[in-house]
């Protein structure tokens, strides 16, 4: 548990960073990549502390998700950092 800075944040998603064996359409894979779960924790931590002011997402490379599922994982993640509630 790292404490966070104080004021606002800005958060930026880079969607290379996922393992490529969860979400495989990154044009920059980082091999070994931390989870989705993993990621959607520190996003929820980040959203509950009500300091998010921005945020920005790397794109995907839609012509190798021929699933959906890196879609589906980014938006989920995305959606996890910008719940509040």
């Amino acid at each position: 548990d790292y404490p966070l800075p104080q004021g606002p944040l800005y958060v930026h998603f880079d969607a290379d960073i996922l393992n490529p064996d969860e979400a495989p359409a990154q044009n920059y894979s980082a091999k070994g990549g931390p989870s989705s779960m993993v990621l959607k924790a520190v996003f929820r931590r980040l959203a509950q502390s009500g300091q998010v002011v921005a945020v920005s997402l790397s794109s995907w490379n839609p012509k190798l998700d021929k699933d959906g599922k890196s879609q589906k994982i980014g938006l989920s993640l995305l959606e996890t950092l910008i719940n509040t509630g």
